[in-house]
């Protein structure tokens, strides 16, 4: 006769919602000068999803008995938008993520909006999510539609080396001539200068 058989099923915790390490509230947007390796900062995230996947392993002897073990786990993604400095921005040269080095942001499934003051809103917040669709002026930020996150659905540890303003041609530094005039003038950033009060800086 055969022996009876039966199922052992495990299944992971399954997350709900994206898990943010810590509040972002009130952080600055960088003011990059030259060529940089910054963090991002999370500033906008929907769509959450939480994909199951359940594998199925038999083991057993003879006669027809045994066991049949059930293991479900989740996969996590999330439309999210990362911002990454005040713009308009170059270039992001390199993508360090985890322990991971990527030489474009295409490897992982991300876009990338250079910061222009003029830029448009992301289609898919306009489509989607119109009540919500910003277009972040001045901010250069990368962004994906259904980026893939971590086990515990959280954003994994991301930093660009993205290419800032006043970075002298052919060379990843900034020109101090140029950067400080910048920061001290600047429409949105800086403190009040009047151009008359910032001596010849060409020596620079």
């Amino acid at each position: 006769m055969g022996g009876s058989s039966s199922t052992i099923s495990n299944s992971a915790t399954r997350i709900n919602a994206l898990q943010i390490q810590s509040s972002a509230s009130g952080k600055p947007i960088a003011w990059i000068a030259g060529r940089n390796r910054v963090s991002p900062n999370l500033i906008y995230y929907s769509d959450f999803e939480a994909v199951a996947k359940t594998t199925k392993t038999k083991s057993g002897g003879k006669g027809g008995g045994g066991a049949t073990q059930k293991d479900t786990t989740y996969t996590y993604y999330a439309a999210i938008i990362l911002a990454v400095g005040r713009g308009p921005l170059g270039a992001i040269r390199r993508v360090f993520r985890d322990k991971e080095v990527f030489s474009s942001l295409a490897q992982i499934g991300l876009n990338y909006a250079n910061g222009t003051h003029d830029q448009a809103v992301w289609g898919f917040l306009q489509t989607r999510h119109p009540a919500e669709a910003i277009a972040y002026s001045d901010t250069a930020y990368v962004f994906s539609s259904r980026y893939l996150l971590n086990d515990n659905a959280g954003v994994q540890n991301h930093t660009f080396e993205v290419d800032g303003r006043y970075q002298v041609p052919g060379l990843p530094d900034a020109n101090p001539g140029d950067f400080l005039p910048g920061l001290l003038l600047d429409p949105l950033d800086g403190i009040g200068f009047t151009p008359a009060w910032v001596a010849d800086m060409s020596n620079y």
